[in-house]
């Protein structure tokens, strides 16, 4: 965190400023790391916070890891899941991928069905052994494939065999190599790992989307299918993003209802709100002071505004207002 030159830490810190100057702090996360909001003498989402020191001022600034995603596939007579919920794939479920925090922990369980038993972790869950996987989310974002046999394998070699039979499928251990192979045998209670490079939904024996790879123990007959990748989502409709910081003892409430941003008797933390936009839509933000204090001056997107800050938004903007309040008796 940043103040006016005369402030920097990541950790706590204290500063002695004159009475009633005014200092502006910036929040600036480390790498992997996202601004989360303020709190104390700053309420809000815009990492910037301009601070009138009308008295002793404590603030904090919190911080989350980016955002990765976590994907999964699973082959053969079982599930992945995930505690708390986040991940169910496997059987007629697709919940394989989770959003997840830069640096946190996931749990992943693998659980056979009746007639199931698990048979090993391919990709990032690779060192796990035949247990659950715990993975801390890095950069890149990891990807596992669970592998599930059969409790009563067939005994001999037993065939693999991709559909549509002009999808792009390779295999490891060899034997898979579709459109050209689509159909081989391997020992039975051999594990396989396939990879396909139309990136479409995974079927049949399989399931998982947006990953790569499937791994199954060959114990059986077994067919695995590649859907076509689901369509894209529609459209969202046109919309904004606004984004606001106090600082002091007042409120902005928006004329739509959708923000309260500030300090009445207690601190309101709707600091953020996605608008829809077209048509000609305004929003008004509007200040309201305690008493004792009276609204000092807009930033950001309301910058020199009037008391009433109206916008006018555009498609995929993000408007990122300071409001500040300040003391009557020593505003200046």
């Amino acid at each position: 965190m940043r103040g006016d030159g005369r402030v920097t830490c990541s950790k706590a810190c204290t500063g002695v400023h004159r009475l009633g100057s005014i200092l502006t702090l910036t929040a600036r996360p480390a790498a992997n790391y996202d601004f989360d909001q303020w709190s104390g003498a700053c309420i809000g989402v815009v990492p910037s916070c301009p601070v009138a020191l009308d008295r002793s001022a404590a603030l904090t600034a919190s911080f989350l890891g980016e955002r990765r995603e976590l994907v999964v596939s699973v082959g053969g007579p079982g599930e992945v899941r995930r505690t708390p919920a986040g991940i169910d794939c496997g059987a007629s479920n697709y919940l394989c991928t989770l959003s997840a925090r830069f640096g946190s922990l996931i749990t992943l369980t693998p659980t056979a069905n009746g007639d199931g038993r698990f048979g090993g972790w391919d990709g990032a869950c690779a060192q796990a052994g035949a247990g659950a996987c715990t993975l801390q989310i890095d950069n890149s974002g990891p990807e596992t494939a669970a592998a599930f046999g059969h409790s009563a394998p067939l005994p001999g070699d037993q065939p693999l065999t991709i559909t549509p039979p002009w999808a792009h499928v390779t295999s490891q251990p060899a034997g898979i190599d579709c459109p050209l192979i689509c159909t081989a045998s391997y020992t039975s209670g051999t594990l396989v790992t396939l990879h396909q490079t139309d990136y479409g939904q995974w079927g049949g024996a399989c399931r998982g989307s947006n990953l790569d790879r499937c791994a199954i123990v060959v114990d059986a007959p077994t067919e695995v299918a590649i859907a076509p990748a689901p369509p894209p989502p529609e459209e969202e409709p046109p919309s904004a993003q606004i984004e606001i910081t106090v600082s002091g003892p007042g409120l902005i409430r928006s004329s739509d209802g959708g923000l309260h941003c500030g300090r009445s008797r207690q601190a309101q933390t709707q600091c953020g709100e996605v608008f829809g936009v077209g048509g000609g839509r305004v929003m008004r933000l509007m200040t309201r002071a305690r008493a004792g204090a009276h609204f000092a001056r807009w930033g950001g997107a309301c910058r020199r505004a009037p008391r009433v800050c109206t916008l006018q938004p555009q498609n995929q903007q993000v408007l990122q207002i300071t409001a500040l309040f300040r003391s009557q008796s020593l505003s200046r």
